[in-house]
């Protein structure tokens, strides 16, 4: 995730691998910022890039092989969290879904992966969303 102009305060990540396939994946992080409109602002310019890239297939190289990666539209789930599909074009078709959204100055963005398409992100981040204390 780009955070654009804002600078964050505190930041926590971490990556959960189903072992020993590696084909389903968890990253979360939480990101800290000094404002409830520096954690707005930082999702609202993330947006506006999924939004740039929505549709399109791109490709990445690494270990010396291109992989092509099919980027969804943004989409906002009932919860409150935008959501992105991500296809990667290899083997069993993985699919990732990326969950963004903010709750006061914190930003909680998870990103799951699997062969099974499902609402993965989505749940972990209301999750961890119900976890942050709001007035």
């Amino acid at each position: 995730m780009v955070y654009g102009v804002y600078m964050f305060t505190g930041y926590q990540l971490q990556i959960l691998v189903d072992q020993p396939q590696t084909v389903n994946t968890v990253t979360q992080s939480v990101v800290g910022f000094s404002s409830t409109e520096q954690a707005s602002g930082a999702v609202d310019a993330q947006l506006h890039q999924w939004y740039q890239c929505a549709g399109r297939t791109i490709t990445y190289h690494k270990d010396n092989a291109g992989q092509g990666v099919t980027l969804g539209t943004p989409t906002a789930d009932p919860g409150g969290a935008h959501v992105i599909s991500v296809r990667y074009q290899y083997g069993g078709q993985q699919h990732c879904e990326h969950a963004l959204t903010s709750r006061e100055n914190v930003v909680v963005d998870v990103s799951a992966c699997s062969v099974k398409p499902g609402n993965q992100a989505v749940d972990v981040t209301g999750q961890i969303v119900d976890r942050i204390p709001h007035p």
